[in-house]
């Protein structure tokens, strides 16, 4: 759960406005903070969103937001959310949005990814459909393209309701900023080819859904830059090898999606929702079944946000339709393009002042209409004063013994001969908003599938004995291998590991299993470990291999100095690797794109 947005005092939500900030969800989303608030005036709970008094002087942050209020005032769908109001508060411009109950993608995809299990195919049709239904309603609109589809940016609400998330980088008619020249705004693995190149239309929103939509059906980032004629069997044995449910439609679906040449796409949001409809062997999930899965995987936080609302509600006059009722638009003009009258410039010690008043301001917003605790306040009451009793007691009883100290758990050593826990978080891809920012990852340009099949995975007949890791047998490690690439495909990561794990603790299979581990955690999003790891095969003697894989991960932790003395290693020891030789292309553009 997010921190909350406290005042300088520590004990009291800030007031902002007719708005009482309770919880901070992002401090640094885009070009501003967002916080849940509770708006006095209309008793409900929004989400607010701000740009913040010292950027009030930054021409280009001001231009963005405006856009983005001007674009969000337009769209009104179902799967699209909803804007409520605008204004400014203290020299700060802030939109207010609807509040929604829920997970972004991207949090269903680690936390499927940390359980060791797939998103099934009819949930992940439904999420993508909803959001075509979106796109379809907004391409039509203003010349609307989103340019930031990503997991981040699509919110699945614990209702089943899909719904596509921040226009700050959206395209349309409306908008009076520009993208700065050379700089491609977006999410790194989710921009359309076309892109690089300065070009963005439907198309290319319909791209980086296709990619959100294999990134939910597998979990793993898509690393191509686009398909061609041929790779379309290579894409469809590849979606194959980690899902095994997935039909063979399934991959021509993606196949065109993910086409290079928009032209050979679907032309718009709804072909390409029937399309993905038609691709799989039953209907896509309906909203209640998506609620009903993401109430599975997120229980607790759900639980948790519950109680959250409850506390809220106690304390605060709620209306109605903030149960479960669609909250309607604040009936409030969107701002007209190029208008700047209602941003004032002010001076920095004007803006230092007024953010000195808002830390200093602890007065509510609006009379709390309930005071009296609920039952589950004095139910928690009740048993801190009984834990506290009891471990009263419990000191008592042991003033006799020796102190312990009680440490927290430490996570295992990362080394040699240690992986990291079974089912922990994976590391997915981060909001880039231009190429100027700074960011976790970098767009895959390199060929590379991360951890491949050498060969079918034989299995052994059921209550066979295992052949030992231990045996020094070339053939054993193959085998070893092999099957930890299974696990893999099948979605049980943790188990992969383990094996992986266990294969390196043979001195004559280390450099090869280290070798395997690294492309494991390079594949997975984890590339601080995959350079640890390949950095270990290499000193194990794994060769040319341990390079490679390390090198990619270093080009997509954007450390790009080191990815390129890395392939051109690999590139000395073997000319012919096209991989290495791609890698380095894009490492040696990367670097220089840095350098300006």
């Amino acid at each position: 759960m997010s921190e909350p947005a406290y005042d300088s005092t520590g004990t009291h939500p800030v007031s902002f406005g007719r708005f009482l900030l309770l919880r901070s969800v992002n401090d640094s989303a885009g070009a501003g903070s967002i916080a849940i608030a509770y708006d006095s005036h209309h008793k409900k709970l929004v989400v607010v969103k701000r740009l913040g008094a010292e950027k009030v002087n930054d021409e280009t942050a001001v231009a963005r937001f405006r856009d983005e209020i001007n674009i969000a005032f337009r769209l009104t769908h179902p799967n699209l959310v909803s804007a409520l109001d605008w204004g400014v508060v203290d020299g700060e411009l802030f939109l207010a949005l609807e509040w929604i109950e829920g997970q972004t993608t991207q949090a269903v995809v680690q936390r499927s990814a940390a359980m060791d299990k797939f998103v099934p195919l009819r949930i992940v049709g439904g999420i993508v459909v909803q959001v075509c239904a979106a796109l379809d309603y907004a391409h039509a609109r203003h010349g609307f393209v989103h340019r930031d589809i990503s997991p981040a940016n699509v919110m699945v609400g614990y209702d089943g309701v899909v719904r596509l998330i921040d226009y700050g980088l959206a395209l349309s008619s409306v908008k009076s900023s520009h993208t700065m020249q050379g700089f491609v705004a977006g999410t790194s693995g989710y921009i359309a080819p076309e892109r690089v190149h300065g070009h963005a239309d439907r198309r290319s929103d319909l791209f980086a859904l296709a990619a959100v939509c294999w990134n939910v059906m597998t979990t793993a980032p898509l690393l191509s830059q686009g398909e061609d004629e041929s790779t379309k069997t290579k894409l469809c044995e590849k979606l194959c090898r980690f899902r095994k449910d997935a039909p063979a439609a399934l991959g021509e679906f993606l196949w065109t999606a993910l086409h290079r040449d928009p032209s050979r796409r679907f032309q718009s949001a709804r072909a390409m929702g029937d399309a993905l409809q038609s691709s799989l062997e039953s209907p896509v999930a309906s909203e209640q079944e998506i609620a009903i899965y993401l109430d599975g995987l997120f229980s607790h936080e759900k639980r948790n946000a519950a109680g959250e609302l409850a506390q809220w509600s106690a304390l605060y006059e709620l209306h109605p339709q903030m149960e479960g009722q669609t909250p309607s638009p604040t009936v409030l003009p969107a701002p007209a393009a190029g208008n700047t009258a209602v941003l004032p410039r002010i001076s920095e010690s004007r803006a230092r002042a007024a953010s000195a008043i808002r830390r200093d301001t602890a007065v509510i917003a609006s009379t709390p209409a309930v005071h009296r605790p609920t039952w589950f306040v004095v139910a928690g009451l009740a048993a801190a004063l009984l834990l506290a009793v009891a471990i009263v007691l419990a000191m008592r009883s042991d003033s006799n013994r020796p102190s312990a100290r009680v440490v927290a758990r430490p996570r295992p050593q990362q080394g040699a001969d240690a992986l990291p826990l079974p089912g922990a978080a994976l590391v997915t891809t981060g909001p880039i908003r231009d190429e100027a920012t700074p960011s976790t990852e970098k767009p895959r340009t390199h060929k590379s599938e991360g951890v491949r099949a050498a060969a079918p995975v034989h299995r052994a007949a059921p209550g066979a004995p295992r052949v030992p890791t231990s045996a020094p047998v070339a053939l054993s490690i193959d085998e070893e291998i092999r099957r930890a690439n299974g696990l893999l495909q099948r979605g049980q990561t943790a188990s992969a590991r383990r094996l992986l794990d266990e294969l390196a603790r043979e001195p004559t299979a280390r450099p090869r299993a280290l070798v395997a581990s690294a492309k494991l955690e390079w594949h997975q999003g984890n590339y601080d470990d995959a350079i640890r790891i390949a950095s270990e095969a290499s000193h194990a003697g794994a060769g040319a291999d341990a390079i490679s894989v390390r090198a990619f991960a270093e080009l997509d932790a954007r450390q790009y100095a080191r990815a390129v003395q890395d392939f051109k290693h690999v590139l000395d020891i073997n000319p012919n690797d096209a991989d290495a030789r791609d890698g380095l292309g894009a490492a040696e553009q990367q670097l220089r794109k840095t350098d300006r």
